[in-house]
């Protein structure tokens, strides 16, 4: 049974405080349900959390499979190149990659 007194106007319930009414039963509670279970059906949030725990879980497999000491991405192997922070094996890893791929841009040029 709801603690909810009608007030006057119709169609707005009153609530009493000392009705001792638990959290699982307020309407604060019916408010945070909603919005917990409605993100779920929107496509956006949907999308956006997906690419977020992809981005999570591939940094954090980088990490465990290449070590702490291996740039996680793009962003980090540029910084650490500025700042000569690269070690020799991985500076001759990109010499060798960028070489490649100039070899196969002029082999199509050709």
């Amino acid at each position: 049974m709801l603690d909810v007194v009608v007030s006057m106007e119709p169609g707005r319930p009153k609530f009493i405080p000392k009705t001792r009414r638990s959290l699982w039963s307020s309407r604060t509670w019916n408010i945070i349900r909603y919005y917990s279970v409605a993100w779920k059906q929107r496509p956006l949030a949907i999308g956006f959390l997906a690419t977020l725990s992809y981005l999570i879980a591939f940094n954090m497999l980088v990490r465990y499979w290449k070590g702490a000491g291996h740039p996680v991405n793009r962003f980090v192997w540029r910084i650490r190149k500025r700042n000569n922070d690269l070690p020799p094996e991985l500076l001759e890893k990109e010499k060798v990659v960028t070489d490649y791929f100039h070899s196969r841009i002029r082999w199509r040029s050709e």
